[in-house]
């Protein structure tokens, strides 16, 4: 089952309504980015840079890249508002909830660890089931 499936609202009144939610939660800055194969939000919050990359499905895919765009929006408004009362409620720090979207050196930290030159080693993969 796919979160907000069905979803009618549009990606750019998603966009606002996570730049208010970072607005609320003290953030300082936010922007966002489209291209063909993915989009980029960005904020600045608790003195870190955050970035949130998602890819975009194929525009000839057959469930509707119109109404999948939409959906992965709500699906990144719900992520950051969770991470953010996780923070505010002492869950977690902001860097323990934000850690792989956090950037440093112009890379996000899941970045610098994934191209497995940090010499940190990742858990192998976990098989499907």
């Amino acid at each position: 089952m796919a979160y907000a499936r069905n979803t009618s609202v549009p990606a750019n009144r998603s966009q606002i309504e996570i730049s208010r939610i970072v607005g609320r939660y003290g953030g300082t800055h936010y922007g966002f980015q489209s291209a063909p194969d993915a989009f980029t939000v960005g904020f600045v919050a608790r003195g870190r840079v955050v970035r949130f990359r998602v890819l975009m499905p194929d525009r000839k895919s057959k469930t509707g890249f119109e109404s999948e765009e939409r959906r992965l929006w709500r699906c990144l408004v719900l992520a950051i508002k969770a991470k953010l009362e996780i923070v505010s409620s002492g869950i977690e720090t902001f860097d323990q909830a934000f850690l792989a979207n956090i950037v440093a050196d112009g890379r996000t930290i899941w970045e610098h660890i994934a191209d497995g030159k940090s010499g940190l080693k990742l858990l192998a993969p976990a098989k499907e089931e």
